[in-house]
């Protein structure tokens, strides 16, 4: 008799044992808008790069280096020429890209001005012909080490001035 009950305390013991020795799996926070407060998305830690910037390790030079990139292959591919354009005109149009997880570049809008628009009808066409033509980057944005997609705001000044 003492023997079960030597065993029964015995089985007792060890089942209270295995929660003290099993790995407890880590639990997730509860409220997760904590998380997310501390992940500031308006930045990231690298920007996306062309070919052409690969060699530059300072965040600012990469920056840099992606901007001028761009500018240079739009300059090149677009060249406007209007007829019915005032001789003294000065505009801006804003064009917003997504640089995607998928290394390519693509509009995401076109803000431009009704005058724009007049006289100049398929620029919104040619900005996203001429954006589809530029090369892949050699990688996208990173956040804390995953690849995101990442947005910028590209303008575009139009000006028959010299």
């Amino acid at each position: 008799m003492v023997q079960r009950y030597v065993i029964a305390i015995a089985a007792i013991f060890l089942l209270n044992t295995c929660d003290l020795v099993s790995p407890k799996s880590p639990s997730l926070p509860v409220n997760h808008d904590d998380a997310l407060e501390d992940i500031d998305f308006t930045s990231v830690d690298t920007y996306p790069i062309f070919v052409e910037c690969k060699a530059l390790t300072e965040k600012e030079l990469q920056w840099e280096c992606f901007g001028e990139t761009l500018i240079q292959h739009l300059q090149e591919s677009i060249q406007l020429k209007s007829k019915t354009m005032p001789s003294h005109f000065k505009d801006t149009v804003k064009v917003d890209l997504l640089v995607g997880q998928d290394y390519r570049v693509k509009v995401a809008s076109i803000q431009t001005s009704p005058a724009i628009a007049n006289y100049i009808p398929e620029l919104d066409s040619l900005l996203i012909a001429h954006v589809k033509l530029l090369p892949s980057v050699l990688h996208p944005a990173i956040k804390q080490g995953i690849t995101v997609t990442s947005q910028y705001q590209l303008p575009i000044v139009i000006s028959t001035e010299d």
